[in-house]
């Protein structure tokens, strides 16, 4: 409704020519980008019929229009027999709203148009027919950024092993700290294992300090208006907490 709305405008100010259509907006929509929530796939696919049926309407609405006269006049009497046969009688249907037999027309007249532009499609060869109906999601770039990162992080330990280097000092909490002091050589092994360090326990330490995913918690109010004090305007810390 609201991209019919904005055609309407269209139409009605600029659309001299050629009068814009919804379908054109969508045959024009080759991909969408968002991110992983179900909600967002779901709206992905139906993005994805609706290109689909806007193309399949267009093949079928040019076909029509190339059809000898006699073939397209018969097409368009079954169409309107479909009309009328849906609302019971020619008298049920002389009783409608002029809006509602355009709306009825409209609705049976884009049907025809599927299913002629739907042969039509079936026409071309299977490589054609994929690269007609090409439609790309992509999803949140963050997720890979982040995977990008994380796979950097495993490649350098595990080369820091394979060359005998030590690597970053672990940053042991509390718990595997008083393990690795007080237990036996097996629980100081275990608790070295479970413990990680460099900058990405640094940056997510700073982030549970100065940036806490859980607002009762950590000091960053104290960072804001710290930050405020020196630089006269407020700056958050990365959300490394939650990252």
């Amino acid at each position: 409704m609201q991209m019919q709305d904005i055609c309407d405008i269209y139409n009605e100010g600029w659309g001299k020519g050629k009068l814009a259509e919804p379908r054109d907006f969508a045959r024009r929509l080759r991909g969408t980008n968002t991110d992983h929530a179900a909600d967002q796939k779901k709206l992905v696919n139906c993005l994805n019929e609706w290109w689909r049926r806007s193309d399949r309407e267009e093949r079928g609405k040019n076909a029509l229009c190339n059809m000898p006269s006699q073939s397209t006049f018969f097409l368009l009497i079954e169409c309107t027999e479909k009309v009328i046969a849906a609302v019971g009688s020619v008298q049920a249907w002389d009783a409608l709203p002029p809006g509602e037999k355009e709306m009825r027309h409209k609705v049976n007249h884009a049907a025809l148009y599927q299913r002629i532009g739907e042969e039509e499609f079936q026409k071309f060869l299977e490589e054609e027919k994929a690269s007609i109906d090409l439609f790309l999601w992509v999803g949140c770039c963050m997720h890979k950024e982040l995977n990008t990162f994380k796979g950097g992080c495993k490649g350098l330990g595990e080369y820091w092993i394979s060359k005998g280097i030590q690597g970053p000092v672990k940053l042991m909490n509390k718990d595997n700290n008083a393990a690795a002091e007080l237990g036996n050589e097996e629980t100081k092994q275990h608790a070295e294992e479970n413990s990680t360090g460099g900058a990405v326990k640094l940056a997510t330490l700073a982030g549970s300090l100065w940036r806490h995913k859980d607002k009762k918690k950590g000091q960053q109010d104290s960072y804001k208006n710290f930050m405020e004090e020196k630089l006269n305007y407020i700056v958050n810390f990365p959300d490394t907490s939650n990252t």
